[in-house]
């Protein structure tokens, strides 16, 4: 186990110190039981660089806090080469703030997964307890999901808007919007896979890899592997050498993640990094923003019922052979 020497990770880490202990919600806070062991609590005013005692406190191989990148995504079924869902998007993250935004632009196939945005009628495939999980993806829409704490929002663009930054800042575009309330689940922690808190979990560092990045690109990258309570395995895959032009940055590069028997494997890889700043705020408000223009963001109704899956996280190894 272990993992690089610790350093200083520049600003694009966010702020130091434990702002928000005192008279407001706290920060460094990760969620209870197996959630931890991946995901900021719900009530988490954010994270930091250098949540104080915690194992990879300022490491520069934790992911980034404020920070952008194209994302192209392939999902198979557990022991399977077969890919049977593929996406790509841009994603946004102030996890100082606990705030994820996902923009996605091409689906093809079918999705098995929950905390997924809301079926289109007849487009469901699948339900498990009640909780529909599997839903044909198989068309160009263009989606936004963002999760500001314990709360995700779920947004449909009006067929035709384009997939650039500054229409998808504009909510006239928008044509429906709901939320979900998943209590206790913030944003992924950016030391997720670094440590071993949380329970019913274990991580190793791998070391140094070559692997294949977008564009067939060869990058050395450091590799962790971390095991979950379904005793499957998340791999991932930090820069080892940033580039002349990312400010000494090691940008998270590729990421696999196991289905953990609530949907399919995933491999992903991100690309086009940037750094964000206090003034890309905006891009993580948009349903207040709608709300505020007259548009309505109501509960996301059945999908509701995908919170006590999600607080139970009990569920069956897989085959081990």
């Amino acid at each position: 186990g272990g993992f690089p020497p610790a350093g200083d990770g520049g600003n694009v880490f966010g702020g130091g110190g434990m702002e928000g202990m005192e008279g407001g919600p706290p920060t460094c806070a990760i969620a209870p039981g197996p959630i931890g062991a991946g995901h900021q609590a719900g009530y988490s005013a954010g994270y930091l660089s250098d949540c104080p005692g915690t194992p990879a406190e300022s490491s520069p191989y934790m992911w980034p806090l404020r920070w952008s990148a194209h994302t192209e995504s392939r999902s198979m079924a557990f022991g399977s080469d077969e890919v049977v869902y593929t996406s790509r998007g841009k994603v946004h993250y102030m996890l100082n703030k606990n705030w994820k935004r996902q923009d996605t632009y091409f689906q093809e196939g079918v999705l098995r997964s929950i905390g997924q945005l809301p079926c289109d009628e007849g487009q469901q495939v699948g339900e498990e307890e009640g909780v529909p999980n599997a839903c044909d993806r198989d068309k160009d829409r263009l989606t936004t999901m963002i999760h500001r704490g314990g709360r995700m929002y779920f947004i449909y663009w009006k067929e035709g808007t384009a997939s650039d930054a500054e229409t998808m800042k504009d909510v006239s575009g928008i044509e429906e919007c709901s939320y979900v309330d998943i209590a206790i689940v913030g944003n992924i922690r950016p030391d997720w896979y670094m440590d071993d808190r949380g329970d019913d979990t274990d991580v190793q560092y791998l070391g140094n890899q070559h692997v294949f990045h977008a564009d067939m690109e060869a990058r050395l990258v450091k590799q962790w592997r971390k095991t979950d309570f379904a005793n499957q395995y998340f791999v991932m895959s930090m820069a080892g050498n940033p580039k002349p032009d990312e400010n000494e940055i090691h940008w998270p590069l590729v990421l696999n993640i196991p289905g953990e028997g609530f949907g399919d494997d995933s491999l992903s890889y991100y690309k086009n990094h940037t750094a964000l700043d206090d003034d890309d705020e905006d891009l993580f408000l948009l349903d207040q923003q709608f709300v505020e223009a007259g548009g309505a963001c109501p509960p996301a109704g059945a999908w509701m019922t995908a919170r006590p899956l999600l607080l139970s996280l009990r569920i069956p190894s897989p085959p081990t052979s």
